[in-house]
């Protein structure tokens, strides 16, 4: 009944019937009666694990601003650009949403997003167009709409909106700027809808979408990966700006020129603890903290006011 002769001769062993358990052998005819401790079987290794990814959300907003700091549609801070030139902010077979970057006055060489034109097939050929206050226009088709603030241009495809926005500024927001933000509002067909803030000599974007197949762009992959949406890979797949030929710019394009490649870290220490400390006294979400302390140490005062505007 075992073989390590614990009571048990070798004459004893035949007749002897053996019971086995998942723990033990026993000895069930006498004088054999030793028990014998026996390991338990292998047990079978639990089939693997895989976890599912949830699918990305079936409409999602990217907003752009100031020298532009870019959120995309997945969620994450897909971008900082600070290179001049024209870009692909939504590239897909039916939506198309190019900006202008250009460098001004007050950006210490960087570019902000100066324009933005939105076009596509979902248009059916119209293009709309939004810059800034100064030297900027707003038009349709390349004529210019919108005069002035309250204003309203009706299309077939949908309305474009000229709007004061005082509605978005509380009263640790005005404290920030004195001038009211003025804003463009367009809601196009399937759930697209775009909204434009413009200040002196840039604008802060925000684009809502739902999500389409094949979308890429400053605005990302829409895919559920942020990880995939940073400048070094949304480069590597679209290039560094949008050729003449391809671009909804026609009478105003600028030719890809490469920026600073400056960050919060390169902002000297003094002046990087004073704009931390307005930053938090003024509110700012903890998720663009980094772009507002940016913004006054290279942007000064003027955009970090307006881009908390934006945020509020």
């Amino acid at each position: 009944c075992h073989t390590y002769g614990f009571g048990c001769r070798a004459s004893q062993l035949q007749p002897l019937v053996q019971v086995e358990t998942t723990t033990t052998t026993a000895c069930l005819n006498p004088p054999c009666d030793a028990w014998v401790t026996t390991p338990p079987p292998p047990s079978s290794p639990p089939p693997p694990t895989t976890t599912t990814p949830p699918p990305p959300p079936t409409v999602g907003t990217c907003k752009l601003w100031g020298d532009p700091h870019i959120v995309g549609f997945d969620g994450g801070n897909t971008a900082d650009f600070f290179d001049e030139g024209v870009v692909w902010i939504v590239k897909s077979p039916q939506v198309s949403v190019q900006a202008l970057y250009k460098a001004t006055q007050y950006t210490n060489g960087n570019a902000a997003t100066h324009s933005i034109a939105v076009g596509g097939a979902f248009l059916k050929g119209h293009t709309l167009k939004v810059g800034p206050q100064v030297g900027g226009v707003i038009s349709w088709d390349g004529r210019s709409i919108l005069q002035s603030p309250g204003s309203v241009y009706n299309t077939e495809l949908g309305n474009i909106v000229y709007t004061q926005r005082d509605d978005l500024i509380d009263a640790d927001m005005k404290r920030w700027s004195t001038d009211p933000p003025v804003a463009v509002d367009a809601q196009f067909p399937d759930g697209f809808s775009i909204e434009v803030f413009r200040w002196d000599n840039h604008i802060n974007v925000r684009i809502k979408m739902r999500r389409v197949e094949g979308i890429d762009g400053h605005c990302g992959t829409f895919n559920g990966n942020p990880a995939d949406d940073t400048p070094e890979a949304i480069v590597g797949r679209l290039g560094r700006s949008v050729d003449m030929s391809n671009s909804l710019f026609i009478n105003s394009y600028l030719p890809f020129k490469a920026g600073s490649s400056e960050t919060v870290e390169d902002c000297e220490w003094s002046t990087r603890q004073a704009a931390e400390a307005t930053c938090r006294e003024k509110n700012v979400a903890a998720s663009v903290l980094d772009a507002c302390i940016f913004d006054l140490c290279f942007a000064r005062n003027r955009y970090a006011a307006q881009d908390a505007i934006f945020h509020s």
